[in-house]
C-alpha cells in the first residue's frame, strides 16, 4: 500500500492472523510526495513497483534493501504519476498513467532509453492502467474523460494512414463510452478473456432531465468483431473508420484498408 506519507508499506496478513493489530512487514521509503499505486511484479512477493505526485517510478526488492534498487524521475515529465500495472503474460513489461492522459509502456530491461510506447489520447488525467492477463500485447486505460480505452500493441497502421486522415494510435482497438463521469477503476475478467468491469463516479448531472451513467458500475465486453476488424480480418478493399456498437456504448476506431 503507499499514501500521503510518501511510503510503500508491506503487509503479512496470514502471519498476523490472530495477533489482532496489523503492523507492516516492511516499510519502503524513497518517494518525496504521496504514493498513488503500488504493484507486485507477478508471482514474486518480493519485488514490486510504486508511483507517485514526485513523477517518479520506484522499483524495490524486500530481499536486498528497503531502499529502491531502480527508479525512473520524470517519467511523465513534471506530471504526478496515477497508476502502475505490471504485465502479468510478459513479466519485464509495465504501463503508466499520469495526469496529464499520457499512458506509457515501459521494458523493464532497458528503462535507460524511455518508454517504448507513448500514447497522448486520453485528454483528461489518467486513473487506471491495467495489462490484460490473457493476451501479452493487450491492456486498458481508463480516465477522467469518462472513456476505457482498450490498446493491443501489435497493430500497425495502414499504409495509407495519412491519406485517411487518421488521428488516432493505431494501436487503439475501442472506447468505451459508457460512463458519463470519471472513470475511477476498473479490471479485466481473470476467468473471461475480453470481459472487463469499470466503474464511474456519481455525477448526476442537473437541468430537468439529468444525463444517466455517472456512479455507475458496468460490465462489457470487446466484440469479436470489432477484434476481427482490429486484427485485420476483414472483406477485401474496406475501411472501417470511426464505427460504433452498442447504442455509442463502444467506439471502434478502425484503420484498415485491405
Amino acid at each position: 500500500s503507499g499514501g500521503k506519507d510518501t511510503q510503500v508499506l508491506v503487509w503479512d496478513i496470514e502471519g498476523a492472523l490472530g495477533k489482532g493489530k496489523l503492523p507492516p512487514s516492511v516499510i519502503l521509503e524513497g518517494h518525496t510526495n504521496t504514493v498513488e499505486d503500488v504493484c507486485f511484479k507477478p508471482e514474486n512477493q518480493h519485488e514490486l513497483v510504486s508511483v507517485a505526485d514526485d513523477y517518479s517510478m520506484l522499483f524495490w526488492d524486500t530481499r536486498t534493501s528497503t531502499k529502491a534498487v531502480d527508479r525512473v524521475t520524470n517519467a511523465h515529465g513534471n506530471k504526478d504519476l496515477h497508476s502502475v500495472d505490471w504485465s502479468l503474460v510478459t513479466p519485464y513489461l509495465l504501463v503508466t498513467g499520469a495526469q496529464d492522459g499520457g499512458v506509457y509502456v515501459w521494458d523493464k530491461r532497458s528503462l535507460g532509453v524511455g518508454p517504448t510506447h507513448k500514447f497522448m489520447h486520453h485528454h483528461k488525467a489518467v486513473t487506471k492502467v491495467e495489462w490484460s492477463p490473457h493476451v501479452h500485447s493487450v491492456m486498458a486505460s481508463g480516465s477522467d474523460d469518462g472513456i476505457v480505452a482498450v490498446w493491443d500493441l501489435n497493430r500497425r497502421a495502414a499504409e495509407n494512414r495519412s491519406a485517411l486522415n487518421l488521428t488516432v494510435p493505431e494501436e487503439l482497438i475501442i472506447q468505451h463510452a459508457g460512463h458519463t463521469s470519471s472513470v475511477v477503476d476498473f479490471c479485466w475478467n481473470p476467468d473471461d478473456p475480453w470481459t472487463l468491469m469499470s466503474a464511474s463516479v456519481n455525477s448526476p448531472g442537473s437541468g430537468p432531465m439529468p444525463i444517466s451513467g455517472g456512479g455507475a458500475l458496468q460490465f462489457w465486453r470487446v466484440s469479436e468483431i470489432v477484434r476481427c476488424l482490429g486484427s485485420g480480418f476483414a472483406p477485401h478493399g474496406l475501411v472501417f473508420c470511426s464505427c460504433r456498437f452498442t447504442q455509442s456504448s463502444y467506439s471502434y476506431v478502425g484503420r484498415r484498408c485491405l
